[in-house]
């Protein structure tokens, strides 16, 4: 079941999600910690939230997350003066 271990992910509206090409996973962020779907064994794992914001805007997060192949990172907007970078993975 894809839904194991990711219930924050899949009940609440609007998250925020991307894949992560050089993981194989989906990535998701719904506020804090961000979560990240292993595709082979189908489970959500909570990673570090550190310096993350605790909660997302009040009409979800949806395109504002998204995955930089050229820099392997994440990017989140939250406000126009609100911007946080994730790495899910190690390397450039």
């Amino acid at each position: 079941r894809i839904q194991t271990g990711g219930g924050d992910v899949i009940g609440v509206p609007s998250p925020g999600l991307d894949y992560d090409a050089r993981a194989d996973q989906m990535v998701a962020w719904v506020g804090g910690a961000p979560y990240a779907l292993d595709l082979a064994t189908k489970t959500w794992t909570r990673r570090s939230g550190e310096g993350a914001p605790a909660e997302p805007t009040g009409t979800g997060t949806y395109g504002r997350w998204r995955y930089i192949d050229a820099c392997n990172v994440f990017i989140l907007v939250t406000t126009t003066d609100d911007v946080y970078f994730y790495k899910n993975t190690a390397g450039p």
